[in-house]
């Protein structure tokens, strides 16, 4: 990546096991993440964003949206024998 005046890189990896993609949102974050520190020293790493804001709102959103419609007089003991029974060849 180019760092317009300041800070560049580049980077090298096995094209065998990630999408550019993948690589590219890497750098993506790495680079948020060094502004971060730039802007907060003093600040723990893990109190640090680097998700783009999209990826913000895709984890906090998207990914959340799991209410699914049931039956409201079935009882949780019978929800959990018809998921059992559902799924009797699943490892659990």
């Amino acid at each position: 990546w180019d760092g317009d005046g300041g800070l560049g890189g580049s980077l090298q990896y096995n094209a065998d096991l990630f999408h550019v993609e993948t690589i590219e949102r890497m750098v993506g974050h790495f680079v948020s993440l060094l502004s971060e520190v730039a802007e907060s020293p003093d600040e723990p790493i893990c109190e640090l964003n680097y998700l783009s804001q999209h990826e913000q709102e895709q984890q906090l959103i998207e990914w959340n949206l799991t209410e699914r419609p049931y039956d409201r007089e079935l009882t949780l003991d019978r929800a959990l024998s018809n998921s059992l029974a559902a799924h009797s060849d699943s490892i659990a």
